[in-house]
């Protein structure tokens, strides 16, 4: 504690001599009349242009307390209609942030022209012409935040969906995520990893959604597909676009297209291998 208080005198410090030597100089005889005069003349100064303001600063004061006082009902109302909707997390989280900006942001906006009207006159037409130009530069990443927003509050698909984006080459597979910016999509192309495709594009182009395939066989059925090269073996998982097999080279992913129209052939699951008998 004392350690703490020790280093915010030190912090002080400077500004404790500087407010001294001021009283010394103004209310005291010690200097010269001349730099007396010149202090006091100068802190007058400051004080009759800052007893114009006093008004002004009670008026902001006041309005910022009110402002306060109404957030929270208006926070909590906003929570509750988005606990309602079927907006994502990461939606609600993106309103209630920019419902708390855009609140504060008019709350200072009024505030600052009652205090000082002429210096917010000033600063507008500057902000007005940087964010044209901020908006002019970055319209593509504005684009794909906006298609990100309604993604999250007019859901095309879920987190976990298969899905296909028409248009996309390798776009068809499982929902991994759904970001501001993009969604990220396992290809069920054998080899074809995730696939990172712009909301914009998603939301812009048809998605198709594959119903629950009907397979004439379940997990762990040992079966056969005629024509279909290595796809022998144990059935491991059964996805919307694709199914896998554990085969002895390994698993093997295999379009549910080639599947459908394929004749199907049951097999005996492999011999386990014979036990070994140790004589003593």
């Amino acid at each position: 504690m004392l350690s703490i208080l020790r280093a915010k005198l030190r912090k002080l410090l400077p500004t404790l001599i500087l407010l001294a030597l001021t009283i010394i100089a103004g209310a005291t005889d010690w200097l010269s009349d001349s730099v007396q005069k010149s202090i006091v003349t100068t802190l007058k100064g400051y004080w009759d242009k800052f007893v114009p303001l006093i008004g002004d600063v009670l008026v902001f004061a006041l309005f910022i307390s009110i402002a306060n006082l109404l957030y929270e009902p208006i926070a909590n109302g906003v929570q509750k209609a988005l606990d309602r909707s079927k907006a994502s997390n990461r939606g609600k989280v993106l309103v209630a942030r920019g419902v708390q900006l855009v609140y504060w942001g008019v709350v200072l906006f009024f505030a600052v022209s009652v205090l000082a009207p002429t210096i917010l006159a000033k600063l507008s037409l500057s902000i007005g012409l940087f964010g044209a130009a901020l908006a002019l530069a970055m319209q593509g990443l504005i684009k794909e935040v906006i298609a990100g927003a309604l993604l999250q509050f007019m859901p095309k698909f879920e987190v976990g969906d298969y899905v296909e984006v028409s248009g996309i080459a390798g776009a068809s597979g499982r929902v991994v995520d759904i970001h501001y910016l993009s969604t990220v999509i396992e290809s069920a192309v054998p080899g074809g990893g995730q696939v990172i495709v712009p909301n914009s594009k998603i939301w812009e182009t048809p998605v198709l959604k594959p119903e629950a395939p009907c397979m004439p066989f379940q997990v762990g059925d040992y079966i056969e597909v005629v024509g279909v090269a290595e796809a022998k073996g144990k059935v491991v998982e059964i996805r919307y676009l694709s199914t896998t097999f554990e085969t002895p080279s390994g698993l093997l992913n295999v379009p549910n297209s080639k599947i459908k129209d394929a004749p199907i052939r049951r097999c005996a699951p492999p011999a386990p291998p014979p036990s070994r008998i140790i004589l003593p």
